[in-house]
């Protein structure tokens, strides 16, 4: 068993935490059938939960274990082909790839997504394969246009897809924003 760590900044997700971002490799070259989950004890007893607000629903996601979470929605009856349907989700960990799972996004239905790093982090979260895992996922419909929130805005985070062709934006059917001010401001509607 892992000790308990006080200040995340120091060791939290070691083991699967990396030091030089992975923004060099291309969409595609992420084998996403190798996965190695974060087992920090401060990420599994981080708490994720689902907000609802005009029948539109929220999922937080906070930095909770991937296998913790998916093992919580098949629980609840969501699988495959009855995904858990939100408005926007917040993803795991800072985009941290320990903390985000081809399971877990086997089960979410949604185009919008909100990443909370800058990128210029310790850890150079978020890493580009959980871009990749939500982006590659094998049950997405491409058809739908994804959206992936930044709350930071800048250079580091602006260029985690240009190794890629200017085509992976069609090719995957997504597209990015930045926060200039590090808030986001959403109107759910109707």
């Amino acid at each position: 068993m892992q000790p308990f760590e006080l200040l995340e900044e120091e060791t939290i997700s070691e083991a699967v935490g990396v030091v030089e971002d992975d923004y060099h490799i291309k969409l595609d070259d992420f084998d996403l059938d190798r996965w190695y989950e974060d087992d920090s004890i401060e990420n599994g007893s981080s708490i994720s939960f689902i907000t609802e607000y005009k029948g539109k629903s929220i999922l937080w996601l906070a930095d909770a274990h991937p296998s913790d979470v998916t093992n919580s929605l098949l629980k609840l009856g969501y699988s495959k082909t009855n995904k858990l349907k939100c408005e926007f989700v917040k993803v795991t960990h800072h985009g941290s790839k320990g903390n985000n799972s081809n399971e877990l996004y086997d089960l979410i239905d949604s185009e919008n997504y909100i990443i909370s790093s800058n990128g210029e982090n310790k850890y150079k979260l978020p890493n580009k394969e959980s871009l990749a895992r939500i982006l590659r996922s094998s049950n997405r419909n491409l058809e739908r246009k994804y959206n992936i929130y930044f709350n930071y805005d800048n250079d580091t985070l602006r260029n985690i897809f240009e190794n890629d062709d200017e085509k992976i934006y069609d090719e995957y059917n997504f597209q990015t924003f930045f926060s200039k001010n590090s808030t986001l401001n959403f109107e759910i509607k109707d």
